[in-house]
């Protein structure tokens, strides 16, 4: 494009907090009250229940089931809870 029609502004401030945070997970949550241990562990505990999740369906060969209604969507939810 020519100059005229293309520029740029690079904020220094933004990049430098970009780079700081570069390779780094950062967990944001709307929870209040909560230590930053206590996000952690509720972070960590929800990845072995989705680890539990695919577990479930491999062994028991279950594909994706794909549902509309919000109370389908909950009794599938309860049926997978209760069988991890």
């Amino acid at each position: 494009l020519a100059e005229e029609l293309f520029s740029y502004h690079i904020d220094d401030k933004a990049k430098r907090l970009a780079e700081m945070m570069d390779g780094k997970l950062l967990l944001v949550t709307n929870a209040e009250g909560l230590s930053a241990q206590n996000v952690i562990q509720r972070y960590k505990s929800l990845a072995d229940i989705e680890r539990g999740f695919k577990v479930l369906k491999s062994e028991i060969e279950i594909g994706p089931v794909y549902h509309r209604l919000p109370e389908r969507i909950r009794a599938h939810a309860s049926i997978c809870f209760m069988a991890l």
